[in-house]
């Protein structure tokens, strides 16, 4: 053999001695980690097969696999030892049900190889709503018990022949009024939803609305209302935070008090807790005023104290209108970020 086969029969037998190496133990591979489901409405459920290979020369250990989105979808495998040269699926299951837009999940899935290598399994596409319901939930952040306000709900078949019927429609609050409007379109429903006189009551309001149709995916869309009543006049925030004594330093707050029932009124002072802090008013016209407050110290020192708006309102709740101030727990804040 000349010197030259003797190099080459080496090199050969370096290469093999090296692939060997390589592949010495499990070895989890996946050639398509990777699917798109398209576009698809939310009644579907997605549910994909990938396949695993163990291309090692031992035993491979699938541990476990963790799911981007935790109890969104559900990830079996087939076998969770899988012998080398052999391979096992994962099915991969995602309902759509209440997701729309984009949607990208991944599962990884955890060996015992021993490079080590985790295999992520991706699936993704697009939903949109069968039945869609624009806007998901109504809300009338400033109620005045003087005016009505309204909204407009549409309820629209993302598809032409998709046509129904609203075969009832209720409010479970009284203080809402609902009303189905004429149709313009097949498709489309349009619901208009009104604030009532009963709404007198100064705070947090809630309701649903209840559409029963004859839709046989959609029998019954429930739309949650969220509101606030406003009283003679609304001031916001309702309380001051004030920060940990963390970095002792000194911040502003702004507090806005606007027309409620009673449009016309004045803010005549405010009063501070404490000598150092400033307020200042600045008149919005017919919307109220701001208020700056400033040099805020950090710490439990306002921690109890209250800001006084004094105002011109002859209703004794009104006429001085007290801002609590609350401190940060501390501990709360260091348990949060150990």
């Amino acid at each position: 053999m000349s010197v030259y086969a003797g190099r080459i029969t080496m090199c050969i037998i370096m290469m093999a001695a090296l692939t060997s190496v390589l592949h010495a133990g499990p070895v989890m591979e996946c050639d398509e980690g990777d699917y798109d489901f398209g576009e698809l409405d939310n009644t579907h459920t997605i549910k994909h097969d990938f396949l695993l290979r163990n291309s090692g020369d031992a035993p491979l250990t699938i541990k476990r696999i963790v799911v981007s989105c935790g109890g969104c979808a559900t990830v079996t495998v087939g076998s969770n030892t899988i012998q080398p040269g052999a391979s096992t699926t994962v099915t991969f299951t995602l309902p759509l049900t209440n997701m729309r837009g984009v949607v990208n999940r991944t599962a990884i899935v955890i060996s015992d190889d021993a490079k080590p290598q985790n295999v992520a399994l991706r699936v993704h596409g697009t939903v949109f709503d069968r039945v869609a319901i624009d806007p998901m939930w109504v809300s009338f952040p400033r109620i005045v018990k003087s005016e009505h306000a309204s909204q407009i709900v549409q309820i629209r078949s993302h598809e032409e022949g998709d046509v129904f019927q609203v075969v009832k429609l209720s409010t479970d609050n009284a203080g809402f009024n609902v009303e189905l409007l004429p149709q313009d379109d097949p498709t489309t429903h349009r619901i208009r939803v009104s604030t009532t006189s009963s709404l007198d009551k100064p705070g947090p309001v809630a309701g649903k609305i209840h559409v029963i149709t004859d839709h046989k995916e959609h029998r019954e869309i429930v739309i949650p209302i969220y509101g606030k009543v406003v009283g003679a006049i609304s001031v916001y925030p309702e309380k001051i935070i004030v920060p940990p004594n963390i970095n002792k330093v000194l911040s502003t707050r702004y507090i806005d008090v606007s027309p409620g029932n009673i449009r016309k009124f004045k803010v005549l002072e405010v009063v501070v807790p404490l000598p150092s802090m400033e307020a200042d008013v600045t008149p919005k016209g017919s919307e109220g005023y701001l208020i700056r407050i400033g040099n805020i110290p950090s710490g439990r020192e306002l921690n109890g104290k209250d800001i006084i708006i004094k105002t011109d309102l002859p209703d004794p709740d009104m006429k001085e209108i007290r801002v609590p101030c609350v401190t940060v727990n501390v501990e709360a804040i260091k348990g949060s970020t150990e």
